[in-house]
């Protein structure tokens, strides 16, 4: 065989090395991108969850302070009532009968131009 087929073969040969030199770099480069790809789907995923979780946490929270605001408003409406009619004529009544007051039936008004208190 001529010395030219080896020359030949020799760069077929360097030349599939290349090759494989360069689909072994691109493999790498691909393994390395995976890895990265699923690491921050992975990332994204746990802080996706975390904040569903927050979300729902806080609406519960919400719902429970509703709840609870809804409830001291009624008691406040109650409270209300129940201040109005201590505060009713015939209520008033019943406590001045029971602290033994004296109605009178002659009330005197003085009336004057000047001050009645000094400064």
């Amino acid at each position: 065989m001529s010395n030219s087929f080896y020359k030949i073969k020799a760069r077929q040969i360097t030349s599939s090395l290349v090759q494989l030199r360069k689909a072994h770099i691109s493999r790498e480069k691909l393994t390395r991108l995976n890895a990265i790809l699923l690491l921050t789907s992975a990332t994204l995923g746990i802080v996706y969850l975390v904040q569903v979780n927050g979300l729902s946490t806080k609406g519960y929270r919400i719902k429970e302070l509703q709840r609870n605001v809804e409830k001291l408003q009624a008691d406040n409406e109650k409270l209300q009532l129940h201040a109005i009619e201590k505060q009713s004529m015939s209520n008033v009544q019943q406590r001045m009968n029971g602290m033994k007051l004296v109605s009178t039936d002659k009330l005197d008004f003085i009336s004057t131009d000047q001050p009645v208190a000094v400064r």
